[in-house]
């Protein structure tokens, strides 16, 4: 991504609906998938500034990977040095390294998005666990894509046989942030268009606080059915897989 959008992002995170409910979703995942596992080193594929590193810190030991270096500051600059430069398709960890994987809309990211997931199986170890997140649906390819360096979007049946041809097993899968999608398709399939042939921009910026509370709220009751139950349409797609024994 353009170095504008980290800086965006790190300034964000903390708070934005979007970033809140996908870190309350991922960490409620992991927790569940990882039972009663005490103190699971954890890899945050795609770490992007840090923002959910401070979470994943309270369940275990966590190490960042990120191909960018500007992230990876933003990292530090959170307070996170356990971080490490690196491509998704090349990770400079030995087989078996890690209890979890988590990969937070990444894997749209990168050109060979088999490769990413077949790395991210090989240094998981046997028993182990990841919660995967990409952005739904073909048909919501819009400028906000292009401005983040997105590849493709994905159909929950194409991210499922992507992860099952790299090994893993999966245990859960759902589409989630649900209840925006008619305003998501809105904006990027009639609102788009009409922006004209500027640059490209993204979709995620400063909410107001009323809206960005309620929409907290929202994505905290939809979470709570994610995490147990199949939604059958979303903007994002969700995946919790398992390394076999």
């Amino acid at each position: 991504m353009d170095s504008a959008y980290y800086r965006q992002m790190y300034e964000l995170e903390d708070g934005h609906w979007w970033f809140v409910s996908r870190r309350e979703l991922a960490s409620r995942l992991l927790v569940n998938a990882l039972g009663a596992q005490t103190t699971p080193h954890i890899l945050d594929l795609g770490c992007g500034t840090g923002g959910i590193l401070d979470t994943l810190a309270r369940i275990g030991p966590t190490t960042g990977v990120d191909v960018e270096g500007l992230a990876l500051d933003f990292c530090r600059e959170r307070g996170h040095t356990n971080v490490v430069e690196a491509s998704a398709v090349r990770l400079p960890f030995p087989a078996e390294s890690f209890d979890a994987v988590v990969a937070l809309d990444v894997f749209e990211h990168i050109e060979d998005d088999q490769m990413a997931m077949n790395e991210a199986f090989r240094v998981l170890r046997p028993g182990g666990v990841g919660v995967v997140t990409v952005p739904a649906y073909a048909w919501l390819w819009s400028q906000h894509d292009v401005a983040l360096h997105h590849h493709r979007r994905y159909s929950q049946s194409m991210l499922l046989n992507r992860l099952e041809t790299a090994g893993f097993i999966v245990r859960h899968h759902t589409y989630t942030v649900s209840s925006i999608l008619p305003v998501a398709w809105f904006i990027r399939r009639i609102l788009g268009p009409l922006r004209g042939s500027g640059k490209p921009i993204s979709d995620i910026h400063h909410t107001p606080s009323w809206l960005n509370s309620l929409l907290i709220a929202l994505l905290h009751c939809e979470n709570q059915c994610a995490a147990c139950c199949r939604i059958p349409f979303g903007v994002t797609v969700v995946a919790v897989v398992e390394k076999p024994l």
